[in-house]
């Protein structure tokens, strides 16, 4: 698997290059922070911005889920710090003609309780 990077408003991001079960390639970019973490006086309020990083970002890794229960295990998995987004995408910005491209946008289910949008329940494939 081959790895490819990408550019944010935050930094640049470090992601991998893959291919669903019918052949099409994405590039997949996992674990990306989308606000800070929601601790001490952060907690219950509004989102804030993800601070930048400095150095390239492994996004090829997916993120921690919020903290539940396991339903298989029933263990206590998980972490407050947890607001990450997946993004795969068929090409990238280089690749294109400048031409838009259709946009999903997928939030799990799982009623605040259980699972996450990690690629375990919900992947591009």
């Amino acid at each position: 698997m081959s790895s490819v990077t990408t550019t944010v408003l935050q930094g640049t991001l470090w992601g991998k290059v893959a291919t669903t079960h019918t052949g099409k390639k994405y590039y997949n970019f996992q674990g990306i922070p989308y606000a800070k973490p929601p601790v001490g006086p952060l907690r219950f309020k509004s989102p804030e911005p993800a601070e930048p990083w400095f150095r390239v970002r492994d996004a090829t890794k997916q993120g921690i889920v919020t903290p539940q229960v396991s339903e298989t295990t029933w263990q206590y998995m998980g972490d407050e710090d947890c607001l990450f987004l997946n993004v795969y995408t068929p090409q990238m910005p280089s690749d294109s003609s400048g031409a838009l491209i259709p946009v999903m946008v997928w939030i799990h289910g799982g009623g605040y309780t259980v699972a996450s949008g990690n690629t375990d329940m919900y992947g591009p494939d």
